[in-house]
């Protein structure tokens, strides 16, 4: 079965992911602050949007990495990546 995420703007102007038809805590939320806000004025919904696709996109990839490594690559250490 397929599992359905939805992307939500809460009452206090964040954005988060949850499954839908729940109310559940949230997978990831992301806020934005004032100064941010005023820049980017009513795109903050898309930046949000573009971001968590981002995310998803990013574990995808790591999940099928994940599947196609052998054992002993399993076992390596990750490196952390600083941006």
């Amino acid at each position: 079965m397929t599992e359905i995420y939805e992307i939500i703007e809460t009452s206090e102007g964040e954005y988060s992911l949850r499954r839908e038809d729940t109310n559940e805590t949230p997978l990831v939320t992301i806020s934005f602050s004032s100064e941010a806000q005023k820049f980017l004025n009513d795109g903050t919904g898309e930046i949000a949007k573009t971001m968590i696709e981002a995310g998803i996109r990013q574990v995808k990839a790591m999940m099928e990495q994940g599947m196609e490594s052998d054992d002993s690559e399993k076992k390596q250490e990750l490196k952390p990546i600083v941006h």
